[in-house]
């Protein structure tokens, strides 16, 4: 999908184009973390310069989740209400809200405490996101090319090279072949223009045709040259690996034809498989597999992160696709570079269906590691608790990515994955195969309560508080789930903490109340509710 925007005379003419069109559905207590679509400063031809979501209409707004998209650090406007640290967005049906690409983002979770008038969970939150490409034409040639006005580009060629290159290295044919304009594409070619001709990053007008999923474009550039069937563009992608994440079976069996590698590996590390699972495109996948040419132990090929398509699938919840790797015999003790399992990512995700085809599959659920027995009186320990707490910043804004010294992967249940992602479906059925709500993570002793507390799940703190769990809980350092409520001012969930009779003046061993965490981190409103 594209858009034109074409100017006389010599203003410079700008094309946006859809690179990624996806939908975000968040129910009551699903969250984003904050992420951007594109580095500050990055600059390139697949680098997004904008991003988009909009919102339908979805009956009663009352009924709806509410899934505030918030900008962590940004100026603040009448429109846009400004908090202690960013300003917000509330979702209305109808808005369409556009920020740039850089922009760091994320999505508050959603309400769950009850709908309209309290009478039932609210509906889910659906929005369409997308990524917008801009480019700037800069020849008559390159702006009739990519608008494929045919007529405009005899007279023009006669006085301009067709070969000619903007700034970003696409020439005519690149334009033409990323906007899908067949007949533009045959025209420029007869008239000489190169399909080997290489843009900025690496890229043929073939890479850009298959990127834009314009697959006749990329079959007669094919057909024009057919050994490009193998040539690697920017990012190591064959056109293999794209013509896998689009789910075009055809165009992949043309690609072999023409002596393509269906186990080329992208600067990743990624195969035409990984492309398939991370789309979600089952038929592609059961070609590839199926596929005499590919051996049987593809299925465990793993990129530069140690992600194994397996991992993918299990993270994405894609049941079919599980299905079909499980059955090409998919690893199922693999892990990614972070000691991450096939079970971590179905759970992390909320998969409940794919976290039991796993261990139908033969997946087994690892015991944590035993809780050292130490005499609380013993003067490390002692010195351990004291800088536990004192360290309850640093160590703990991420606390469950299993990345900080105070919380090792290694030392978290799914019962702890299943907190710290808010998934009360998840630990449900955990407990049902009989996972302890309230396992500690040997060394920082933390429980799943504590990474609710932490990320502000409160429908993962009122079934943990209901499975039994103590509200006042202390992790190393006598640090309480208050204390970890309080360090991010997370107030729907310190109110339920406070509603379940959590101690507002419980000490850290280094006397640190929730108060104090929470001034220390600027939280006006939570320490006012204090």
């Amino acid at each position: 999908m594209a858009q034109q925007v074409l100017q006389t005379g010599r203003a410079d003419r700008t094309r946006a184009h859809v690179a990624a069109l996806w939908a975000n559905v968040n129910g009551p207590g699903d969250w984003n973390v904050a992420h951007q679509h594109a580095e500050d400063g990055a600059t390139g031809e697949a680098v997004p310069r904008i991003s988009g979501v909009y919102y339908p209409s979805l009956g009663p707004e009352d009924a709806v989740c509410k899934a505030q998209l918030q900008f962590p650090g940004c100026d603040c406007s009448p429109t846009y209400p400004c908090a202690s640290d960013g300003c917000s967005v509330d979702p209305k049906p109808g808005m369409l809200v556009l920020f740039p690409a850089s922009s760091l983002h994320s999505v508050a979770a959603c309400d769950d405490s009850g709908g309209l008038h309290g009478t039932g969970a609210p509906a889910a939150r659906i929005s369409f996101a997308f990524n917008l490409l801009t480019r700037t034409l800069s020849s008559d040639l390159q702006a009739q090319a990519a608008a494929g006005n045919l007529s405009g580009v005899p007279p023009l060629q006669a006085r301009a090279d067709v070969n000619a290159k903007d700034a970003l290295g696409f020439a005519a044919l690149h334009h033409a072949a990323e906007a899908g304009h067949l007949a533009m594409v045959d025209l420029l070619l007869e008239q000489g223009a190169d399909p080997m001709l290489l843009s900025g990053n690496g890229s043929l007008a073939l890479h850009l045709a298959l990127d834009s999923n314009n697959a006749e474009a990329a079959t007669r550039l094919l057909e024009a040259v057919p050994s490009s069937a193998t040539q690697a563009g920017g990012t190591g992608s064959m056109p293999a690996h794209i013509a896998a994440g689009h789910g075009n079976v055809d165009l992949l069996g043309r690609l072999l034809q023409l002596r393509a590698d269906l186990q080329s590996k992208q600067h990743d590390g990624s195969t035409p498989l990984h492309t398939a699972v991370q789309n979600g495109h089952a038929e592609a996948v059961q070609f590839i597999l199926q596929e005499p040419s590919v051996p049987h132990d593809a299925v465990k090929a793993a990129d530069a992160r140690r992600y194994q398509p397996a991992h993918e699938a299990a993270r994405g919840g894609l049941l079919p696709i599980l299905s079909e790797l499980l059955s090409a015999r998919a690893d199922l003790k693999a892990k990614d570079d972070k000691g991450h399992s096939l079970l971590y990512w179905a759970a992390h995700g909320g998969h409940v269906q794919a976290l039991d085809l796993l261990l139908q599959a033969g997946a087994r659920i690892e015991d944590a590691p035993e809780v050292p027995v130490v005499e609380g009186g013993q003067r490390g320990e002692a010195m351990a608790n004291y800088l536990a707490a004192a360290l309850v910043g640093p160590q703990l804004d991420q606390a469950g990515s299993g990345n900080t010294p105070q919380l090792q992967m290694s030392e978290m249940t799914l019962m702890h994955v299943a907190a710290t992602a808010g998934h009360t479906s998840i630990a449900q059925r955990l407990r049902e195969l009989g996972l302890s709500p309230s396992a500690g993570a040997s060394s920082a002793r933390v429980q799943p309560l504590h990474l609710a507390a932490t990320g502000g799940h409160v429908a993962m703190l009122r079934w943990l508080l209901q499975a039994g769990v103590k509200v006042d809980a202390p992790a190393r350092g006598d640090l309480r789930p208050i204390h970890f409520a309080s360090l991010d001012g997370h107030l729907p969930l310190l109110e339920a903490l406070l509603s379940a009779r959590a101690s507002p003046s419980a000490s850290a061993a280094d006397g640190s109340s929730p108060l104090h965490v929470a001034a220390s981190k600027g939280h006006q409103e939570t320490v006012q509710l204090l």
